[in-house]
């Protein structure tokens, strides 16, 4: 399978497409089997993305819900090309009627919706999968220091399937979990900065997010340095 490119977000509401790809070759040269979609339910459906931020973090990272939202979108309509020039199947038909921008919208004018169960909200959007998001954590400083930055993400992964009006989580991945730059210490590194730890963090977890929904090589994945770009 060829690679797909990334759709690297930036802070505010602008989303950074660069046409970085974010998966290298694949190491060594005997090609390893491919790696299956961790849920296959995607073809024919139509589909949206909800994000869910909580209200600590979002204060310090306003645009965040959207930027993986918009992030993922792009990474996953990129795949989908790619499969079709392969002849796969797991995003065939996969179709992404409302923009991810409507999504913040309905949770901006429907708080209430964030105490109840995700079943419940789901029908309401006129989708037949939500990919629903939640992070649990994000930061761009190392633990206990900020002087030192690393970015690191926590987030749960959910798809929500909508059929005749009822919904049940299909697919349920708590504990995502990812650091940017991959390399790192966990200690941090100096001379960096948040945007850029936001930006590589941005992408690096959206792309992990995004091969739970299609078959690819075992590629051995991080994003490309933003400043690159």
């Amino acid at each position: 399978m060829k690679r797909f490119r990334s759709a690297l977000p930036v802070c505010g509401l602008v989303l950074l497409v660069a046409g970085c790809n974010v998966i290298g070759a694949i190491a060594g040269k005997a090609p390893k089997p491919d790696i299956l979609a961790a849920y296959k339910g995607m073809a024919g459906k139509t589909a949206g993305i909800m994000v869910y931020v909580d209200p600590s973090t979002q204060m310090d990272f306003p645009s965040l819900h959207l930027d993986i939202a918009n992030s993922l979108e792009a990474k996953l309509k990129d795949a989908q090309k790619v499969q079709a020039e392969d002849k796969l199947v797991d995003l065939a038909g996969t179709t992404f009627p409302y923009q991810p921008r409507s999504f913040v919208r309905y949770q901006k004018e429907h708080p209430g919706i964030e105490a109840l169960p995700i079943t419940e909200v789901a029908p309401r959007l006129g989708v037949q999968r939500l990919i629903y998001v939640q992070v649990n954590s994000f930061s761009t400083r190392a633990d206990g220091t900020i002087a030192m930055f690393l970015g690191q993400i926590d987030v749960t992964l959910q798809v929500v399937e909508v059929e005749n009006g009822v919904a049940t989580i299909a697919y349920n991945e708590p504990a995502i979990r990812v650091k940017f730059p991959k390399k790192s210490p966990q200690e941090g590194e100096l001379n960096k900065s948040d945007q850029y730890m936001y930006v590589g963090t941005v992408g690096e977890v959206t792309t992990e997010l995004a091969v739970r929904f299609f078959q690819h090589p075992d590629y051995s994945m991080g994003v490309a340095d933003p400043d690159a770009n």
